[in-house]
């Protein structure tokens, strides 16, 4: 009897651990992603918005209010994917999305593997103590998995490393802000020293 439960609970644990490995497989849910089609021309919409945004930084006025059509054009416009030949072949980088949740910037990394699309986000938080920005990683997911802990999405943080990298001029100005705060579908970037309320 006693073997029979043991056979018993290594097949639930062997279906459990099969149902995560096809779940993390299957494509996250993009569809309320305000992404690239809504926005500028890419070109364009590149040097106007990094323009503004440096020109709100300079006069220290009002703050500016980037949405996530806005964003993702200018990531899709300025990230350029190189991979090892290796990884190259398994599965190729497709684009970075960011979603605008209250208080969290999900970031959406995309990957093709033939026909099929393969996604896993970060969660990230930004919040400012005395002259320091703090930036956390929250939780994440890979596919459809639900959101996961911090601890579990170690294995992203090469692509998040490789992202800073290649957007390291933008961070830099991004940093610059006196505030930093994320809404529903919008980041609002404040400049001002003093933050009126």
């Amino acid at each position: 009897m006693l073997r029979f439960i043991l056979h018993l609970l290594v097949t639930l644990g062997l279906g459990l651990l099969t149902a995560v490995t096809i779940d993390s497989q299957r494509s996250g849910d993009l569809s309320q992603i305000k992404a690239a089609e809504s926005a500028p021309p890419i070109k364009q919409g590149e040097a106007e918005l990094f323009e503004r945004t440096e020109q709100s930084i300079w006069r220290r006025a009002d703050p500016i209010t980037l949405t996530e059509a806005e964003v993702n054009g200018y990531l899709a416009g300025v990230l350029n994917a190189k991979q090892p030949l290796l990884s190259n072949w398994v599965a190729k980088f497709d684009r970075v999305l960011l979603q605008f949740e209250p208080g969290i910037c999900r970031v959406w990394f995309t990957w093709k593997r033939g026909n099929r699309t393969t996604t896993a986000s970060l969660d990230v938080s930004i919040r400012r103590e005395k002259d320091i920005f703090i930036t956390e990683i929250e939780g994440g997911s890979y596919g459809r998995l639900p959101r996961l802990p911090r601890g579990l999405m170690v294995a992203l943080l090469p692509a998040a490393r490789s992202l800073c990298t290649a957007l390291d001029d933008e961070i830099h100005m991004l940093f610059q802000m006196n505030d930093i705060h994320f809404e529903k579908n919008k980041v609002v970037l404040d400049p001002r020293f003093e933050i009126v309320k």
